[in-house]
């Protein structure tokens, strides 16, 4: 017997619940349900729930109404540090109703900074929204108004508002010319990005380095090779990180110089682009890090060698953990990250460490599932397979692709065998569902793309 669906009234009420589970999940009923009866009451939910993560979920319901009344709502949230990016990213996902209310907003001079800003932010996420992506198809050019006015504030004279159009290009896409489904960055950015590049402001040239590495446009590999001699360490440390985004060879001498650099965080971000590399000139200078005094440059070099897999690193590692392992209070980053590069070095000591992993949250158990796949070890497939059946977030997660990619490598007709069996268990239609993604994963269909018609 199925629970009766509560009605709109009943989840309204419930909005004022002393359970925050109660009041999180009413708020999100009637986000799908689009009930616009209830979309003041959301409001307030936002303004006024104590609990963020409440406040967050009101604000997608909020947004979910299609409603032109939403729209001054958001705009309102430009100005509140915690929810105006969020309000932002919503506003632009109500294109194109928000389009010129955001442009209105973004030209009207008497406005506060942060809500300009703010709508330079919408403005962009329209660029990636649902109607952005059905509209290019029948007009490419319908986006270029907005990426033309994000670039002609570039020369604002208002640090903040140059600091936000240039770092806008992290997250604008517009639909690919010549690829079906597929959406690029917009390389004619490039080079009024690169003009940034020599703006007075650091948090300026922060933001073009990020939208550069993103746009991954090969004309700004060498302006960015330059920028890790920027006088701010902020900007040598986007820089070290962007570069890896090239994968390009060029950039790798570059990047071992950085590892000498005075700031611990630049060290940090040079060691961690390396292992993206693939490239040996960067062992020998990634193992003198391992005597490096700051955590964070020893957890990325440890992490970079683990990706280069160079037989070089094996017992330098072992040494490390050794030496974690006879602390009274070892760091727990460092531990995790020596029996995870053992794994991709082959060691199999690594084996029962990364499996007691498996039911962490977060980074730590994706990377322990990776892990035991490219160990190889058979003895890991039960566990990785447990790990999925039993973790109750794992549909459609990062945590389930890496598992379902272990477990390929580990066994590929046997992990096949296992889905199969479970696509077709009808005591949990969501894990059948999740199964039958699972499936397609392991055929190397990729289920998030529509069929070819």
């Amino acid at each position: 017997m199925t629970d009766t669906p509560l009605s709109i009234p009943d989840l309204i009420a419930q909005l004022s619940d002393p359970d925050p589970a109660v009041r999180r999940a009413a708020a999100e009923a009637l986000g799908e349900a689009k009930a616009v009866e209830a979309i003041e009451l959301l409001m307030q939910v936002v303004q006024n729930d104590p609990v963020k993560r409440i406040r967050h979920v009101a604000l997608g319901s909020v947004s979910d109404m299609d409603d032109p009344r939403v729209i001054p709502f958001l705009i309102d949230l430009f100005r509140d540090a915690e929810m105006g990016w969020s309000a932002a990213q919503d506003a632009g996902d109500l294109a194109p109703l928000s389009i010129q209310p955001l442009m209105n907003v973004l030209m009207d001079e008497q406005q506060e900074i942060a809500v300009r800003a703010g709508a330079l932010n919408g403005l962009a996420a329209c660029t990636s929204s649902r109607w952005a992506h059905l509209e290019s198809k029948k007009n490419p050019d319908i986006l270029e108004p907005i990426i033309d006015l994000l670039i002609a504030h570039f020369s604002h004279e208002i640090t903040e508002l140059r600091e936000t159009a240039a770092a806008s290009f992290r997250y604008v896409h517009v639909r690919s010319t010549t690829q079906a489904r597929t959406t690029v960055r917009v390389s004619r950015a490039t080079q009024p990005l690169l003009t940034l590049l020599a703006d007075p402001s650091p948090a300026v040239r922060r933001a073009a380095v990020d939208s550069l590495g993103c746009i991954r446009d090969e004309a700004a590999i060498d302006p960015l090779i330059a920028c890790l001699k920027d006088p701010d360490s902020d900007v040598r440390a986007k820089t070290a990180d962007m570069l890896s985004y090239f994968k390009s060879p060029r950039t790798v001498p570059f990047l071992i110089e950085s590892l000498t650099d005075e700031v611990a965080k630049v060290r940090a971000e040079a060691a961690l682009s390396l292992g993206c590399l693939d490239d040996m000139r960067a062992v020998e200078p990634l193992l003198a890090c391992l005597t490096d005094i700051n955590l964070d440059v020893l957890e990325y070099a440890i992490k970079s060698l683990g990706e280069l897999r160079d037989q070089r690193a094996l017992e330098p590692i072992r040494k490390i953990l050794e030496l974690e392992q006879l602390e009274a209070e070892p760091d727990e980053d460092i531990v995790f990250g020596c029996y995870w590069a053992l794994a991709e070095l082959g060691d199999n000591r690594a084996l029962q460490p990364l499996i007691d992993r498996l039911p962490d949250r977060g980074t730590r158990a994706w990377r322990a599932a990776r892990g035991l796949g490219d160990l190889g070890n058979p003895a890991a497939f039960e566990p990785l397979l447990d790990a999925w059946k039993s973790s109750g977030w794992h549909y459609g997660t990062v945590m389930s692709r890496h598992i379902i990619k272990a477990l390929k490598k580990l066994d590929l007709p046997k992990a096949m065998a296992a889905f199969t069996a479970l696509s077709l268990d009808d005591s949990d239609p969501n894990r059948q569902r999740a199964a039958q993604i699972a499936l397609q994963r392991l055929q190397g269909i990729d289920p998030d793309l529509p069929a070819s018609s």
